[in-house]
């Protein structure tokens, strides 16, 4: 596809990956170690929410017009 071109070497991957990581078909190792963070704690929280609870601790207008 690219017979002529004067600089064919890789780009954004090391010289020994041997994938393709651009295929459809490509699924990405999952040998990384994950290092906790203190936002982790925050997320966690987030995933627990309730909406249906969050309404109910919700205060009214109490008589308050518009």
């Amino acid at each position: 596809v690219f017979d002529g071109h004067p600089d064919l070497r890789r780009i954004l991957m090391w010289d020994g990956f041997q994938d393709y990581p651009m295929r459809k078909d490509y699924v990405e190792p999952d040998d990384y170690e994950y290092e906790p963070t203190p936002h982790d704690e925050v997320l966690e929280k987030a995933k627990r929410h309730d909406p249906q609870e969050m309404q109910s601790a919700t205060p009214d207008a109490g008589g308050l017009q518009r």
